[in-house]
């Protein structure tokens, strides 16, 4: 993943209220939803954010991790990482 600058996000979310949230909000692409999430989540480091991906739960065979997670993934045995 690249390098996310959520910080002017962060102030903009932080002024909108619990109840904004209810109603979803168009992102252009996925990155900006990160971003978005990332930047509204309270104490997320932003350099670093851990993400974990995972495109359908009902087939847990591949997830994404960011980078902030790869030394959790190699010191669990069960995983293994791909790419």
């Amino acid at each position: 993943m690249g390098k996310i600058d959520g910080s002017h996000l962060r102030q903009q979310h932080r002024r909108r209220l619990p109840e904004s949230g209810r109603i979803p909000s168009p992102s252009a692409d996925e990155s900006e939803v990160l971003r978005a999430a990332i930047g509204c989540t309270p104490g997320v480091d932003i350099a670093r954010p851990r993400i974990v991906r995972i495109r359908n739960t009902l087939d847990l065979g591949v997830i994404e991790v960011s980078e902030a997670l790869l030394d959790d993934v190699r010191r669990e045995p069960r995983l293994v990482i791909e790419g």
